[in-house]
């Protein structure tokens, strides 16, 4: 029996097998699909209203040909379809000079992520626009200046805003702020302090809160934050040569607060602030400056830590001190850069640590070989476990001899600078979500 070759046409097959096949290709290739039919043309259509976030960042086809070519297809469907949360554009992360069509097209965004686009400032108008509708703004390093108060007036639905390194920001526009979940000005050192405990209380929803090496903070600014968030979760804060006299006592009392990194210089009153912390026992991540003997005997008192941060950790004693911690069972990273942790210590955490994933001990002159001729012993751990060992005195063929990186239960980590990426995440990163709520990826 013969067979007719045009019942093997791709013509014949349905559209939404088509819309499948559109799925594996590249933009590139869809938009030469575009070229060949009308069917073709529509069903690139529909195939661009499938995209829920516009990743510039990590995804290398959208090169600025490309951009400028689908920005009006997908961000008029945006615009189009604001209720539609599964078929529209909700996200967009960019670097590099796409930013005109971005903010000419995609007016209609909830989630908004820009970092290193200079002068945004220039579209001012537009990005009144843009901030109406938006619930997470993300725009570090982007060269602000001035007052961006009418951004935010409007800004209704705004939940997550995050401005880091944004130096020539003034701080006005922390007073049309509310009900924010997280807030990040980090290093924004124009923004003076003034403002700051009515932005506290305009917004006690807040959860997340990054003032990391702002320079501006003043005692009253911390009284503000232990009084009315509440609900504050996450707190990033600098110890300055400007306020390394103010009390931090009243943020132990924060009943939610399980994620602390209060870092920089030595606080003077230390002793009492890590006491009390002790005592609520409620963290999961510490990263602490810790100059004090009293305050680095006091973390043994704490027993839900998962994350724990001691760099620079000057101590003979710091060995002693791992050995004795009560969050043995919950410890999932600890840090240990540039400190005077031992081989000893370090065995012993690997050795009764069940749950330990990460241990970075870069820069720790005081780790030797004789912590890979241990490891090659290591053979009954159930969890993978990394290993930063940069600029120590292991001796990387030591390692090779000893077949450590055969171990499918550990890695052993050579040139890796993980920790700035560490200290950095919480400026970029942000939970993407629909209107209703649920994550998008």
């Amino acid at each position: 029996m013969s067979v007719n070759i045009m019942n093997r046409s791709i013509l014949t097959v349905n559209d939404d097998c088509l819309l499948h096949v559109y799925s594996f290709l590249d933009n590139d290739d869809v938009i030469n699909m575009e070229k060949v039919c009308t069917r073709f043309e529509y069903i690139a259509n529909r195939f661009y209203k499938t995209y829920k976030i516009v990743d510039l960042k990590s995804n290398y086809e959208w090169d600025e040909e490309i951009f400028e070519h689908l920005a009006p297809k997908v961000g008029s469907h945006a615009h189009t379809h604001t209720l539609i949360a599964e078929a529209r554009v909700t996200s967009f992360h960019v670097r590099g000079r796409v930013i005109k069509p971005l903010l000419c097209h995609f007016t209609n965004l909830a989630h908004l992520h820009l970092e290193g686009v200079k002068k945004l400032t220039e579209y001012f108008e537009i990005m009144k626009i843009i901030f109406v509708k938006l619930r997470t703004a993300v725009l570090v390093n982007c060269g602000l200046e001035g007052d961006i108060s009418d951004w935010i007036k409007d800004a209704t639905q705004l939940k997550v805003l995050k401005l880091g390194r944004n130096q020539q920001l003034n701080g006005n526009f922390l007073l049309y702020l509310q009900n924010l979940k997280e807030f990040n000005i980090k290093d924004c050192d124009n923004i003076k302090a003034c403002n700051f405990p009515q932005f506290c209380e305009r917004n006690q929803t807040l959860e997340s809160l990054n003032i990391h090496d702002w320079e501006n903070l003043t005692q009253e600014c911390v009284d503000a934050i232990a009084k009315y968030l509440k609900d504050l979760e996450k707190l990033m804060i600098s110890v300055l040569e400007s306020n390394c006299f103010m009390n931090f006592d009243a943020l132990a009392d924060l009943p939610k607060l399980n994620h602390l990194r209060l870092n920089g210089i030595e606080m003077i009153k230390i002793d009492s602030f890590i006491e009390l912390l002790a005592q609520h026992d409620q963290l999961e991540y510490l990263d602490i400056f810790l100059d004090s003997l009293f305050a680095l005997c006091t973390l043994i008192k704490f027993k839900k830590l998962k994350v724990l941060y001691l760099i620079d950790c000057l101590f003979s004693h710091l060995d002693a001190i791992l050995q004795v911690l009560q969050c043995k069972d919950t410890l999932e990273e600890v840090y240990l850069s540039n400190s005077f942790v031992t081989d000893r210590g370090v065995i012993f955490l690997i050795e009764n640590c069940p749950n330990l994933k990460k241990i970075n001990l870069r820069g720790c002159f005081r780790i030797t070989d004789t912590l890979m001729m241990e490891l090659s012993h290591l053979t009954n751990r159930t969890q993978p476990l990394k290993i930063y060992v940069q600029y120590t005195e292991i001796d990387r063929s030591v390692a090779s001899d000893l077949n450590l990186n055969d171990n499918p239960m550990l890695d052993i980590e050579w040139y890796t600078d993980s920790e700035n990426e560490e200290l950095m995440e919480d400026e970029t990163d942000v939970t993407l979500s629909n209107s209703d709520g649920d994550e998008m990826n």
